[in-house]
């Protein structure tokens, strides 16, 4: 007995998941996205001494048409090249486009890493335990609406 209830549940839940719209699971994925994007703020500006908000001020989400949410930065911002360079680093070029010659080897300016720090923060961090609560919380408050009879 207990199994046969257990079936129909699943079946249940099934239902209901396939009813999700897009618009629900962006805005699940956005209410989330919230927090990473917080965090990636704070790990950016950190790691450049409190400098580059104009960098940061091209930071856009772009929402896909399976209700996923991403964050990065805008063409139109033309600033996305130099998040790039201060994330994963350089080397440096002479005005001919060779290297400066540093007694034998190439001077590598390092990168700051704070997109893989806050990835990682999502992940493994209680960055990514608040940003599930905060999913779950918003889909339990759409699935109780469901169970209702409700729309929303």
């Amino acid at each position: 007995m207990p199994n046969e209830v257990q079936g129909r549940m699943d079946e249940v839940f099934d239902k209901m998941a396939k009813g999700m719209t897009r618009q629900q699971r962006i805005k699940a994925n956005d209410k989330a996205m919230d927090l990473f994007e917080e965090r990636f703020k704070e790990n950016f500006l950190r790691s450049m001494n409190n400098h580059g908000e104009s960098i940061l001020r091209t930071l856009t989400r772009e929402k896909t048409t399976g209700g996923t949410v991403a964050i990065g930065f805008s063409k139109q911002g033309k600033k996305a090249y130099l998040a790039r360079f201060h994330n994963d680093g350089w080397v440096p070029r002479n005005q001919y486009g060779g290297p400066y010659p540093v007694h034998g080897s190439q001077p590598m300016v390092y990168g700051k890493h704070f997109w893989e720090n806050t990835e990682e923060e999502a992940k493994h961090g209680d960055l990514g335990k608040r940003m599930s609560e905060r999913e779950i919380e918003y889909w339990k408050k759409i699935m109780d609406g469901k169970a209702r009879g409700g729309g929303n």
